[in-house]
């Protein structure tokens, strides 16, 4: 549970697990602000 890992982490029992890749690696996410001309 979410609960489990969060008191994993803080106690720092257990491995860590990566749940996602460094930011910028999600490509589906697109910059919204134009750029001016």
């Amino acid at each position: 549970t979410i609960a489990e890992a969060v008191g994993d982490w803080y106690f720092e029992r257990g491995t860590i697990k990566a749940t996602d890749c460094p930011y910028p690696c999600d490509h589906t996410c697109h910059n919204m602000l134009e750029t001016p001309t």
